[in-house]
């Protein structure tokens, strides 16, 4: 739900059913808050160590070499969790437990497709033969670590809705 955007950020509204998630993306050059509002939410983050662009079977991929950071899981009574364009740009956000999840989204700057600020989808690579320019990655036995994200295209089991916010106007 688009509730508000200008020059400087965006703000949106996400609901997720039980079980349902926003699969693993990104925010370039971005800074976000997600507040969730209603029910419980995992987000698995990751934070930019490196990039390169490689080739495999003829096409361009786009792999990224990442720290993967702990799972964090939010409710309404929990503090907004805050992402910069290096900390925790990269992440999943699943509606967890037995209910729906909600939760407001504010981006700054908000997307720009002009100038290539836009939403990129990734997978986790366990790729061997990737290289990276981020020497000594290793996963650590928690599962935390250093890994490797490689750009894909949109996961088919992934759509969205959008529908008319009818709240009160946003005044800046």
């Amino acid at each position: 739900m688009d509730i508000f955007e200008n020059d400087v950020f965006t703000m949106g509204m996400f609901i997720l059913r039980d079980g349902a998630r926003i699969p693993l993306h990104d925010h370039p050059g971005m800074y976000g808050i997600i507040k969730v509002v209603h029910g419980t939410v995992s987000i698995q983050s990751y934070s930019s160590l490196a990039s390169v662009d490689g080739h495999k079977d003829g096409k361009d991929l786009r792999v990224v070499s990442v720290r993967k950071n702990p799972l964090m899981f939010m409710d309404e009574l929990a503090e907004p969790c805050v992402l910069s364009p290096e900390e925790g740009n990269y992440h999943e956000i699943k509606a967890v437990g037995t209910t729906s999840a909600a939760f407001v989204d504010i981006l700054a700057p908000p997307y720009d497709y002009n100038i290539g600020r836009e939403c990129h989808f990734y997978r986790e690579s366990v790729q061997r033969d990737v290289k990276t320019s981020h020497e000594g990655s290793s996963l650590s036995q928690s599962g935390f670590g250093d890994v490797v994200l490689v750009k894909c295209s949109e996961p088919v089991d992934y759509w969205t809705d959008n529908v008319l916010y009818t709240g009160p106007e946003v005044r800046i």
